[in-house]
């Protein structure tokens, strides 16, 4: 069980990661032609699957231990 509660953390931290990188680089390349519109829409997919990763990860957490 704290196995599976490690992984769910730890892919919540690596997907706001992404989020993150994502959201620099479309904002270091300022032109919006449509694949930067695409990494925009998909840097925001994975910060709300980061955010549900690590509130259900965190939650938990706190009910198991």
């Amino acid at each position: 069980m704290a196995g599976f509660i490690f992984i769910l953390i730890v892919v919540g931290g690596l997907l706001l990661t992404a989020m993150v990188s994502r959201l620099l680089l479309v904002r270091k390349y300022s032109f919006h032609n449509d694949q930067m519109i695409r990494k925009q829409k998909s840097a925001y997919l994975f910060g709300v699957c980061a955010v549900v990763f690590l509130v259900l990860g965190v939650s938990m957490a706190f009910l198991v231990f």
